[in-house]
This record gives structure tokens, sequence and C-alpha cells, in this order.
């Protein structure tokens, strides 16, 4: 698999890491959350997911050094371009629904949001 991986063009190569930073982190989810219930409405809710943030720095990292490497060789075409780019805008995204802080500073509430809300005050009760 990795020969066929390593015969494409760079710019396949780097869409298939922007896929990899989106995906494993939602199929792979290692978090903590706590939710607050009282009279069946949240109060408190939190949420930090270690998978989506190792994806971000991953991601920011490979993006930083395949950029100057491709720099370098001057393989830097308009298509590894836009897919460094995706890699970086797919980065920031893991990294600010791994934070939490979405759902912290906005009351947005929805049954499912790959936690960028708070849970639907009629999902389950959970407690600390």
């Amino acid at each position: 698999m990795f020969e066929y991986i390593r015969g494409r063009s760079p710019a396949v190569r780097v869409s298939l890491v922007a896929a990899v930073v989106a995906i494993v982190p939602v199929l792979l989810d290692f978090k903590t959350e706590s939710l607050v219930r009282e009279n069946g409405r949240i109060t408190d809710y939190s949420y930090l997911s270690f998978s989506a943030l190792i994806a971000a720095v991953a991601g920011l990292v490979y993006a930083y050094r395949r950029f100057h490497a491709a720099k370098f060789t001057g393989a830097l075409t308009g298509a590894v371009k836009a897919a460094l780019a995706l890699v970086v805008l797919v980065s920031l995204l893991q990294g600010v629904r791994g934070t939490g802080v979405v759902p912290d500073r906005t009351e947005c509430q929805a049954a499912y949001s790959l936690n960028l809300c708070r849970p639907a005050d009629d999902a389950p009760k959970a407690t600390r």
C-alpha cells in the first residue's frame, strides 16, 4: 500500500494527509467530557479531545515541513499549495474542535455536532 502512495504526486499525498487528519480523530476519539444538568437543563459543559489536538499538531507540523521541503526541491506547485492549505484548514478545525472552545463560548446546542456544540437538553442524562 505504501508503494502505491509513494508513486502518487505530491499533491495527492498531501491530500491523503488532510483526509487522515480529518477522519482519524473522529473515529478514534479519546476525550474527556463533563456535563452538569439541573432540572433537565445543561448548566455546565466542558470538552477536551486529545485525539483531535494530536491530529491538529501533527497536521500543522506536517504542513510546515512539507511546505519547506517542496520549496527547497522546487515541487511547490499550485496543487501542492492547495493541498497544504487544506491540511492547515483541517488541522485548525481539529484544534478548535479538540479544545472545546466553541461550546464553551456559545450556547449552541445540537443532538450531534462533532462536539462543536453542547449536547441538546433532551440528550441522555450524564453527570460528572
